[in-house]
């Protein structure tokens, strides 16, 4: 089995990879991607989708973030070209923290740094602070597009 979580949106061909992961996988083995699309990261910004906030925020920063990810269509089509079957795909949201009051999410995103381009945003904590009207608990959650696999026979 091979995972690939939050990775492929830092190359710039998925192509190369999938037919490295064909050569590496015994046969029947699994190739597992999970990733955000641009489906995911686009979400309307709610008190479990705090991402959605970011672009407006800076809308500027929508495009960059297109151009970095790959669509559903995409990476079904690559991994087909591979040589892989697809046997899922789905979606799924992962709990990214819980926090107790809107200040305390204020705080961690005030913190964050680096991580992303995302992270970067100086009118980010506004935007939350003036749009967000529940106060607490809050748990951010992150939509992700999952893929599974499978290597059925050598090429």
């Amino acid at each position: 089995m091979l995972l690939a979580r939050a990775l492929i949106h830092h190359l710039p061909s998925v192509q190369p990879f999938f037919q490295e992961a064909w050569r590496t996988l015994a046969d029947g083995g699994l190739f597992i991607i999970q990733n955000r699309t641009p489906d995911d990261c686009f979400l309307p910004g709610s008190a479990e989708h705090v991402r959605g906030y970011f672009f407006s925020a800076c809308p500027h920063l929508r495009n960059i973030e297109a151009k970095r990810r790959f669509s559903s269509a995409h990476i079904r089509q690559a991994l087909h070209s591979s040589g892989f079957s697809l046997l899922s795909e789905e979606t799924l949201w992962e709990t990214r923290a819980i926090h107790q009051s809107k200040q305390e999410l204020l705080a961690d995103l005030s913190k964050r740094k680096g991580r992303s381009l995302l992270h970067q945003l100086s009118e980010l904590v506004h935007v939350i602070d003036t749009t967000l009207e529940q106060d607490g608990p809050i748990v951010e959650k992150d939509r992700w597009t999952l893929w599974i696999a499978g290597k059925e026979v050598e090429r």
